[in-house]
C-alpha cells in the first residue's frame, strides 16, 4: 500500500529535494543531475516525483524560486527589524555567495525543455520578485526597471558561477574581487 503523505511531509520532502538539487545542479550541471539522484535524496519515489512535479525542468525552476523566496524573506526580516535599505543591500551581497547557481547552459537548456507556461511562470515570478527587492529597498520600480535588476542579477550569478570553474578562460583567482566589483554595480544602481 503506498504511503500517505501529509502536507507538512510533503513540503519537507520538497524542500529537502530543493535544497540538494540545487547544490547538485550547481556542483555537476543540469544534465548530470537524474531525477533518480532527487528522489533518493527524499527517500520517496520515482512516481512520487511525478506527482509533485510535472518534470525535472518544473522541479529546477520551482527550486529556484523557493531560494529566492527564501533570500527575500531574510531580507524582510532584516527590514523588519529596523535594517536600513543600505545595510539590507549589504545583507544581499553577504547572502550572494552561498546561492547554488546554475549555469547559463543550463538554464538555456531548462528554457528550451520547459513548457512556455512553466518558463512564463517563472519570469513572472523572478519580475515579481525583483519588484518586491525594489520595494523593500524604498525604491520606486518607474526609476529602477526590476527587469533590469534582474538582469544584472542574472548577469553576476552566471559570472560568478563560470569563474567557479576550474576549466573556465576567467582567472579563477580573481573570482571574488570581480564578484564583489559586480556587486557593488548593482548596489550603485539601487542606490542612485
Amino acid at each position: 500500500m503506498p504511503k500517505i503523505y501529509t502536507e507538512e511531509e510533503k513540503y519537507q520532502q520538497k524542500i529537502k529535494m530543493y535544497t540538494a538539487g540545487l547544490k547538485m545542479v550547481s556542483q555537476n550541471g543540469y544534465k548530470n543531475v537524474k531525477v533518480d539522484d532527487l528522489v533518493e535524496i527524499a527517500g520517496v519515489s520515482k512516481g512520487y516525483f511525478y506527482l509533485l512535479f510535472e518534470s525535472k525542468e518544473e522541479f529546477i525552476l520551482d527550486a529556484l524560486m523557493w531560494q529566492m523566496d527564501n533570500v527575500f524573506s531574510a531580507l524582510k526580516w532584516a527590514d523588519d527589524t529596523g535594517a536600513s535599505s543600505l545595510e539590507t543591500g549589504y545583507l544581499y551581497q553577504s547572502m550572494f555567495k552561498n546561492l547554488n547557481f546554475i549555469q547559463y547552459s543550463d538554464i538555456t537548456y531548462i528554457k528550451k525543455k520547459c513548457t512556455q507556461a512553466m518558463w512564463d511562470k517563472f519570469k513572472h515570478f523572478e519580475e515579481q520578485y525583483f519588484k518586491n527587492i525594489l520595494k523593500l529597498l524604498g525604491k520606486d520600480d518607474g526609476a529602477h526597471d526590476p527587469r533590469v535588476v534582474s538582469n544584472l542579477s542574472s548577469i553576476i550569478f552566471l559570472s560568478y558561477n563560470s569563474m567557479k570553474d576550474e576549466e573556465s578562460s576567467f582567472f579563477t583567482d580573481k573570482v571574488n574581487e570581480v564578484t564583489q566589483l559586480l556587486l557593488e554595480t548593482l548596489h550603485r544602481y539601487l542606490h542612485e
